[in-house]
């Protein structure tokens, strides 16, 4: 107190820095003495607060009537640019709010985001000032920069109480942000049950559709808000609904590692019972192109949905090769799409690395190694190698894995089943052994190869027994 008494009208500044402690303890006899002397009414502290600021965000209205009475400005701008009213609104204090709106502070001006006073109020669920605010004349529906409305700030907050008055008041419930979010959208994505079941009682638009066409009940699934996703789905959004890239709710909730909320869904779906091998298998929707979410998944090598599948199922053994598509297993489609990775997760699993393709075509009786083979999936085929695969196991029809490797073209799958232990003078059931099949699919080089090292494994003249 000494010092501040030493201190003279030269000193504002100073002074002013005394203010700003005063204003945020509270203490009006010092406030009050430093004004007397002269202490810098706007002096800016940390984050570029004025004391009124300051005294608005702490909530006490004598300091705040008292500032307002010596000429502080009321809409002043911290380095956010958000002004006294909005700090007030942020942590409800009535009574200041009551005063700056007194004295002239206006109400739909917002900071640097775009934040009005009312969006402070509506995020963090002070619904009494949302009220006061909206009496005075605040904009319901005035959204930030990202065309976030007060009422999407309360949804994805979690701000029932908030919420529900915005909605009273006439807040439009779908509006759409700048990626085309709803409230619903936002109230899902973070879990917040209970604001999207209020929503979808005032008629929020259940199918709405975010950017890449999400939907709340995608947003959801992602996130394994299981509860919230429930509510969506009691409220008859469909399971099967896509969105652009043909995922749905089962396929974002793998894809985000979300195992119980993929339990659930499935449950509800029913496909926890009688999962049989079959060519459409019952259970999530299948893909656009007709496969189970686990093939496309070791398909596309996403490995983590392919984990939560697996863990979902419990699958061991015979339960990961039942999920299958026109006949392959997810070994097969991760096989054909030389997805390595994938395939050490699904063997580690205890896929069947010989399960052959079911059903009637040109393909029945391939295994995963075959079906690499024909891609000419390389490094598919070594890792099945590797991990076991009979070499020279045959179709029905005959065709070994090198066989196929031939008639496709694919030299270096072929070195590698050579070096791997496939036969290279076994015939199909036409009698065509895999260097005539080369030459009669139209490749050359690939016949020649065979011909030069059945050649140079042939035993010379002096290396033939006496006969």
């Amino acid at each position: 107190m000494e010092g501040i008494l030493r201190l003279t009208r030269g000193d504002s500044a100073r002074l002013g820095q005394w203010l700003s402690a005063a204003a945020k303890d509270g203490d009006v006899p010092l406030a009050l003495l430093l004004l007397d002397r002269g202490a810098e009414i706007e002096f800016r502290g940390t984050q570029g607060r004025t004391p009124l600021m300051l005294a608005a965000r702490e909530g006490d209205r004598l300091l705040v009537e008292l500032l307002i009475s010596r000429g502080a400005e009321v809409n002043a701008r911290d380095g956010s640019e958000a002004t006294a009213l909005m700090l007030a609104a942020e942590r409800g204090h009535m009574r200041v709010l009551s005063a700056l709106l007194g004295a002239g502070a206006p109400v739909n001006e917002g900071d640097v985001r775009g934040r009005t006073a009312l969006a402070f109020a509506a995020e963090h669920g002070r619904a009494a000032a949302v009220g006061r605010l909206l009496e005075a004349g605040a904009e319901i529906d005035l959204a930030d920069r990202h065309g976030r409305t007060p009422l999407a700030r309360a949804a994805a907050e979690g701000r029932d109480a908030t919420l529900d008055k915005l909605a009273e008041a006439g807040a439009t419930i779908d509006a759409r942000d700048d990626k085309g979010r709803t409230a619903l959208i936002e109230a899902a994505e973070h879990g917040h049950t209970r604001a999207v079941k209020s929503l979808l009682e005032r008629g929020a638009d259940r199918g709405a559709r975010a950017g890449f066409g999400t939907s709340a009940a995608m947003h959801a699934a992602a996130r394994g808000h299981t509860a919230a996703l429930f509510a969506l789905l009691d409220a008859r959004v469909p399971l099967d609904a896509r969105d652009l890239q043909g995922r749905t709710v089962f396929d974002w909730a793998a894809m985000r590692g979300h195992a119980e909320t993929l339990r659930a869904l499935l449950g509800r779906a029913g496909a926890m019972q009688d999962r049989q091998p079959s060519l459409r298998p019952p259970g999530p929707p299948l893909t656009r192109a007709g496969e189970h979410p686990i093939a496309a998944a070791a398909a596309a090598g996403d490995l983590a949905a392919l984990r939560t599948w697996l863990a979902v199922g419990g699958a061991r053994g015979s339960d990961i090769d039942a999920y299958r598509y026109r006949g392959r297993t997810a070994l097969h489609a991760a096989a054909e799409h030389d997805q390595v990775d994938a395939l050490a997760l699904l063997i580690e699993a205890g896929a069947d690395i010989e399960a052959p393709i079911a059903g009637a075509g040109r393909r029945e009786g391939w295994t995963p190694l075959m079906a690499g083979a024909a891609r000419g999936a390389l490094d598919a085929v070594a890792a099945l190698l590797e991990a076991g695969a009979d070499a020279n196991a045959a179709s029905p029809a005959g065709r070994t894995a090198l066989s196929l490797a031939a008639f496709y073209g694919h030299l270096d799958a072929v070195n590698a089943l050579r070096v791997g232990g496939a036969d290279t003078q076994t015939t199909d059931r036409t009698g065509l052994t895999p260097a005539d099949t080369a030459e009669l699919a139209g490749h050359p080089l690939v016949a020649a190869l065979f011909r030069f090292q059945d050649a140079v494994a042939a035993p010379t003249e002096d290396e033939r027994p006496p006969q």
